[in-house]
């Protein structure tokens, strides 16, 4: 039977419309998975953040938590010191520098204690002393006497120069200007603003910078020579250098701080921080028996050998969550109150007062 010219019209119809039917089906198809893929994507973008800020939820809190153990085992280290024994079966935190490690869930936490007397006090220096230090570090001695007149020009209330100092002339024609604060250090990265001490000499040729390198932009100063340490692991603003209740911890203090005593010399100071490598001095007949009694004698009103009654640590405190994806540190310093004995007739002491206070505070994400 053959099509008549109406059936071939039809037909011809009828395909074209199949063919365009199938070509709108595919694309809707290829929409459809495109919206699907954005969805998805989207989806696990948004999967990542919320992840990400629980992780830094709990390293943020897990950070927290190092800072607050750690006060407590300082508190518990100094009673165990006072009644000569701890009762409690946990062993003691290192509170000389040692990393002290915890799990809380699955963050884990690193935390550092450092006593601030293992450092020398910046504000309370004679131009001997800082002169002393500086050369220990490694600068030359035409160096050390321009970073010495610069430093002393910073602090007096005076525009008077030194001789290779610097006054309000000097800073004012940086940019930006500022002016020297014409008196003691308040905080110590403040020695980054003082003409000569650049983030070299301050944090030392092995040491990174931290949360002060937002403080200070002024340009490293060319040196060709080697920092062995830095002045920010020397220096502190909590400690008196000297004085009866805050002698030098020799257990911590940097091989600097060592050197800057009476009478030491490079191979006592090296015997001394190879000794507490092992485990800490603690008698005074192991220290003599060290570095010989006569440099003994000369040392002794400076220093301390007792770990665990101090005023002023240093606590840095990192936290790392999600497999260490997300990380927190928080670096603080805190004043531990002395503790005063109890007469039987005295007041019990408040409830809401505490043995301590934070006097620097500084947290930043890694």
């Amino acid at each position: 039977m053959l099509f008549g010219q109406k059936d071939m019209v039809f037909l011809a119809k009828t395909g074209s419309s199949k063919g365009v039917a199938l070509i709108i089906v595919l694309w809707i198809v290829v929409i459809l998975s495109a919206i699907a893929l954005e969805f998805s994507y989207s989806m696990r973008i948004e999967t990542d953040l919320t992840g990400n800020f629980i992780n830094g939820q709990k390293a943020y809190f897990g950070a927290r938590a190092g800072i607050e153990r750690a006060v407590k085992e300082i508190l518990r280290s100094q009673r165990a010191v006072t009644v000569l024994k701890d009762t409690e079966k946990e062993p003691l935190w290192h509170l000389m520098g040692k990393p002290n490690h915890f799990t809380m869930d699955d963050t884990e936490i690193t935390v550092t204690i450092e006593p601030e007397n293992a450092r020398i006090n910046i504000n309370s220096l004679s131009k001997e002393s800082l002169k002393e230090i500086l050369l220990g570090v490694g600068l030359t001695e035409e160096r050390a006497n321009s970073v010495i007149d610069c430093f002393f020009d910073w602090q007096d209330g005076d525009n008077l120069h030194r001789m290779m100092g610097a006054e309000k002339d000097y800073y004012q024609k940086l940019d930006p200007p500022y002016q020297p604060a014409n008196s003691n250090i308040e905080v110590l990265e403040e020695l980054l603003m003082i003409k000569g001490i650049d983030k070299r000499l301050f944090y030392g040729d092995k040491a990174l910078p931290t949360l002060a390198d937002f403080i200070s932009e002024k340009e490293d100063e060319e040196t060709e020579f080697h920092i062995r340490e830095g002045l920010s692991s020397i220096f502190t603003i909590f400690s008196v250098y000297g004085n009866r209740r805050s002698k030098i911890g020799l257990n911590s203090a940097p091989r600097a701080v060592l050197m800057s005593l009476p009478l030491m010399d490079e191979e006592a100071a090296q015997a001394i921080i190879d000794a507490r490598k092992q485990e800490p001095i603690t008698t005074i007949a192991d220290l003599v028996n060290l570095i010989g009694l006569p440099l003994y004698k000369g040392i002794e009103k400076y220093i301390t050998l007792r770990d665990g009654i101090h005023r002023y640590y240093t606590i840095t405190s990192t936290a790392f969550s999600g497999g260490e994806r997300v990380s927190h540190s928080i670096m603080t310093v805190v004043d531990i109150l002395p503790r005063m004995p109890r007469m039987p007739r005295m007041p019990r002491r408040n409830k809401k007062d505490t043995p301590f206070s934070f006097i620097r505070w500084e947290d930043c994400k890694i």
